[in-house]
């Protein structure tokens, strides 16, 4: 029986197929370096081909904890910076833009599509970062990076756009527009408000609700972005 495609599983598998990372090697990137209850890390464990594709890569949606990975922001400036170190073949920042908006998007979206997640808002959010207005393509590239990786991670759409928007408003300035109401919207008796400020509380934006410790994070990552390609804070 084929194994069904997880949002974590179409991150795995579209860095392995279109950007040449295997799932080892994104596995150092993505998991964290602090103990679990057994003590010992999930990046202990990359070596363990077997656990790492039952645990990670093909495990249930709602198995995987945060605890598991290092924040996603700080995973994606690793993804990002691997994808351009690739042995003289690395990829331009808009090869790596469109490698998370048209071959992996389409893996992405079915993947959040069979579990159940808001399509409409992972689109309009993406599209939105991926073709921001005073933003340079590297930028672009950096920000749609870290909703993907927050989307395979999380598996939950409003977390992700929750804190690659508070990302955007820590790192960047928070020169992005914001979602509109349309976006939100839905018919179901359920849906958000189209007032702006609810609309941020849905989305966690007024606590925070990226993952703890964000604006802490937000130093990290802009460190990590001023020293390049170098590997720094693995073991967070």
């Amino acid at each position: 029986m084929a194994t069904e495609l997880t949002p974590c599983g179409a991150l795995f598998e579209t860095m392995k197929r279109y950007g040449g990372i295997s799932h080892k090697d994104l596995a150092r990137l993505l998991l964290s370096g602090r103990p679990l209850a057994d003590g010992k890390s999930p990046l202990s464990r990359c070596d363990d081909r077997t656990w790492v594709s039952r645990f990670i890569v093909h495990a249930p949606v709602g198995s995987l904890q945060d605890r598991y990975f290092c924040d996603w922001g700080v995973a994606a400036l690793r993804v990002s910076a691997r994808l351009r170190s690739r042995d003289g073949k690395g990829l331009s920042a808009e090869e790596a833009l469109s490698l998370v908006t048209n071959q992996g998007g389409a893996l992405m979206e079915q993947a959040l599509r069979e579990c159940h997640q808001d399509l409409a808002l992972y689109r309009n959010v993406l599209e939105r970062l991926a073709r921001g207005a005073g933003y340079s393509v590297e930028e672009r590239s950096e920000l749609a990076m870290v909703l993907f990786v927050a989307a395979g991670c999380s598996a939950n759409v409003k977390r992700a756009c929750a804190y690659v928007l508070d990302y955007v408003k820590t790192v960047h300035g928070g020169r992005l527009e914001t979602v509109p109401a349309a976006v939100m919207d839905s018919e179901r008796p359920d849906a958000p408000s189209a007032d702006p400020r609810e609309q941020a509380q849905a989305l966690g934006l007024l606590a925070h609700g990226g993952r703890p410790g964000f604006r802490g994070f937000a130093l990290g990552a802009a460190a990590f972005r001023r020293r390049g390609d170098r590997r720094v804070g693995l073991g967070a």
